[in-house]
């Protein structure tokens, strides 16, 4: 049996104990946890007690931090200057798992901003980290591997080109230049929506990425969000937060959503 902590960093950690407390309020979570479950054992601030199963699939994980995240329960307590979750039975050291382990600290922001900034800066960190390891744009001199392909418009910096959606029926884009944000030949913002993108040649070799494919993005935001976190490109967190946040209960059906261009920023119009 393991104590989880989350530090003050947000780091998740672990500490070996042989026995719980009898006294403690604990939740049993596993893939069978429902709201009604919840209400039914616990109405107070509680700790978790999580039954790990090697058979867990991903998607059983992600019904359970959404339970979790709808209940409104207070999980966990400060113990000196960490959060403490509750138990776990066993560690499985797995992508899945770990996501799991992730989806856990943001289950615990109970302030919706401070939730969507944990989620937003993980996910960013995730994706610079994929294509670090991966090499997937492989710059040399100023020049990724489609620009020396010769299979992109411009010669250099990629696609770090930003533009505006044109609302004039004969244009699609508008204003195309050397995006504002790259100083020093790096960004200085954090976009998902540029972290996601990834231009035709490199589509054509299988190397594509979408918010529903990102544990953390597909749990904890609607298909509304993810259009705003993908379509949304060259605006700063800070921006893309403000939209999630003001559109997070908008009520119009998805169809009238996306075909009304509601998922974008205004000053991604011209």
């Amino acid at each position: 049996m393991n104590e989880i902590y989350v530090n003050e960093k947000n780091e998740i950690i672990f500490e070996r104990v042989n026995e719980i407390s009898s006294n403690e309020n604990i939740l049993i979570l596993d893939k069978n946890i429902t709201p009604k479950k919840i209400k039914k054992q616990m109405d107070s601030e509680c700790l978790l007690l999580i039954k790990v199963d090697k058979d867990t699939t991903e998607v059983e994980y992600k019904n359970i931090l959404k339970v979790l995240d709808n209940s409104k329960i207070k999980i966990g307590k400060i113990v000196g200057n960490k959060k403490f979750i509750g138990y776990i039975e066993e560690i499985i050291n797995n992508e899945i798992f770990q996501n799991f382990l992730d989806g856990l600290i943001a289950v615990i922001y109970e302030n919706v901003e401070e939730k969507y900034n944990y989620i937003y800066d993980s996910v960013c960190d995730k994706l610079d980290e994929e294509f670090r390891k991966k090499n997937l744009c492989d710059f040399k001199n100023d020049q990724c591997v489609a620009n020396r392909a010769g299979a992109t418009v411009h010669e250099t910096m990629g696609c770090c080109y930003s533009f505006k959606y044109s609302t004039n029926p004969l244009k699609f884009i508008d204003g195309v230049h050397l995006c504002d944000h790259i100083k020093s030949k790096s960004c200085d913002i954090k976009c998902i929506g540029c972290k996601l993108f990834t231009c035709k040649y490199l589509k054509e070799k299988g190397i594509s990425f979408k918010a529903k494919d990102i544990f953390l993005i597909d749990t904890f935001f609607n298909k509304k969000q993810q259009e705003i976190i993908e379509r949304n490109l060259f605006f700063p967190k800070e921006k893309i937060i403000e939209k999630l946040i003001s559109d997070k209960d908008d009520k119009k059906p998805y169809w009238l959503y996306y075909a009304k261009d509601t998922a974008l920023i205004d000053e991604f119009k011209i």
